[in-house]
């Protein structure tokens, strides 16, 4: 899931552009994780900056609550010049995932002017 189809991303303010869950995925604690990229467009005249957060955690637990998920990957202040598209990486994983429980990752950017998310694409991982 996300929302990352040539979307505006407003000013200083954290956008969700990813998601997605499992469930129970073995009888054994597992792991589950995601691996992606986020394409970011920078259409103004100068220079901006974004910051990308990726965050996994147990969505039975946390449900929305964003604070309650693991921050797993972040790049902070990433400059993006004039008229740049760039590809920017994620992957994050977490290990002893509960047999009963569902897990959720989000990816949030924040850019410090208005930006476009132009495209997405990720996996994600479930395995004992």
């Amino acid at each position: 899931m996300g929302s990352c189809n040539n979307t505006t991303l407003p000013a200083n303010k954290e956008t969700q552009v990813a998601s997605g869950n499992a469930g129970s995925y073995s009888a054994n604690p597992w792991v589950y994780g995601v691996s992606g990229q986020v394409l970011l467009y920078n259409g103004s005249l100068a220079e901006k900056t974004f910051t990308l957060n990726l965050y996994i955690g147990d969505q039975t637990v946390c449900g929305e609550k964003l604070s309650c998920y693991k921050l797993t990957s972040t790049f902070k202040n990433v400059s993006l010049r004039s008229g740049d598209y760039h590809w920017i990486p994620f992957t994050g994983a977490l290990a002893g995932a509960n047999t009963a429980d569902y897990y959720a990752f989000y990816v949030e950017v924040t850019p410090d002017a208005q930006m476009t998310c132009e495209s997405l694409a990720f996996y994600t991982t479930e395995h004992d």
